[in-house]
């Protein structure tokens, strides 16, 4: 019996220890540049939400020089210190950096993340157009984009768990959650397009009920005021 309790105490251990060493380790002093919508950043904000830190996000300072972090003319722009970068992507595996577990993904695995998180952005840039293009086009040009998107999703998401088949969700599921509640532009384009992404892809919705359950995650969702943000016109009527 003795030894008994002593196993479980040993394994309360290892489990507290586990959790400990994979803390998140947070960035102090990162500020990163964008507008109050969900759009290229929400699924750095996401990553924040899901392992446990925090990110400043602001809008740029009127004399910001963008060529300093590597940018023409878009946004975000992240600062840390006295790095400066641009680009999505960049920002996305930055904040990353910071996660043990995500550190810890083998290399084919990140390849797995950096794919689905180029599909959501392959997505968005598809859907720039038709929603800032007046959404003459929406009805039937976002069912004819998203459906040959999310169908190629649909063939290679789990029916169960997560993308990694790990037992916390990584970057590829946070994309398709983005993809799926983030409003703007996906949101906006399954509104003016009249189009239900579930209906026909029912791993994608799964997947996005799974991950949106998860804690952080869950309360991310329930107090983000980027993730619904319009500035459409349309939407003011």
């Amino acid at each position: 019996m003795k030894g008994f309790v002593a196993g479980i105490a040993a394994s309360a251990a290892a489990v507290a220890l586990y959790k400990y060493l994979t803390r998140p380790k947070p960035p102090v002093g990162l500020t990163i540049y964008y507008f109050p919508v969900a759009g290229r950043l929400e699924l750095s904000r996401l990553i924040a939400a899901a392992f446990g830190f925090d990110i400043k996000v602001e809008k740029p300072p009127s004399e910001c020089d963008k060529a300093e972090y590597g940018s023409k003319s878009g946004l975000p722009l992240l600062t840390h210190g006295d790095l400066k970068f641009s680009q999505t992507f960049a920002i996305q595996r930055y904040l990353a950096s910071f996660v043990p577990q995500l550190v810890a993904l083998t290399p084919a695995q990140q390849a797995i993340d950096d794919m689905y998180c180029s599909i959501k952005e392959d997505v968005l840039a598809g859907l720039v157009p038709i929603v800032f293009g007046g959404l003459a086009t929406a009805p039937t040009e976002v069912p004819k984009l998203c459906d040959k998107w999310f169908g190629v999703l649909e063939g290679i998401l789990p029916a169960e768990g997560f993308v990694l088949g790990l037992s916390h969700p990584t970057l590829a599921d946070l994309a398709v959650l983005n993809l799926a509640l983030a409003y703007m532009p996906f949101g906006a384009a399954y509104k003016h397009g009249t189009y239900d992404y579930a209906a026909n892809h029912p791993k994608m919705a799964a997947l996005v009920e799974r991950t949106s359950a998860v804690p952080g995650v869950k309360e991310y969702l329930a107090s983000s005021t980027s993730l619904t943000l319009s500035f459409l016109d349309a939407d003011k009527k």
